[in-house]
């Protein structure tokens, strides 16, 4: 990815649009020739971080993971919070 691509990315994750996140998680996943760029660049992100919370959830299939995460992000939202939910399976 370009220099100038890339700094457009960082501009769009800065404001968080949902596209640019999209994108950013995307070039992560595939493991493309940019990952270690954007890794790099997201490193300077670090104030976005402040007060965020991060939750992990494990259990085995048909524990009610799923029924969980959806029961405290509903709250979390009620409460005014911005909730972010990254699966893997």
């Amino acid at each position: 990815m370009k220099l100038r691509a890339l700094n457009t990315l960082f501009g769009g994750v800065r404001k968080r649009d949902v596209r640019s996140l999209a994108q950013a998680i995307s070039i992560l996943e595939n493991n493309s020739s940019s990952t270690s760029q954007l890794l790099k660049g997201l490193k300077s992100f670090e104030d976005l971080k402040k007060g965020a919370l991060t939750v992990g959830v494990t259990g085995s299939a048909g524990s009610g993971k799923s029924t969980l995460i959806a029961s405290l992000t509903q709250l979390a939202r009620q409460d005014g919070k911005k909730v972010a939910v990254v699966a893997v399976d």
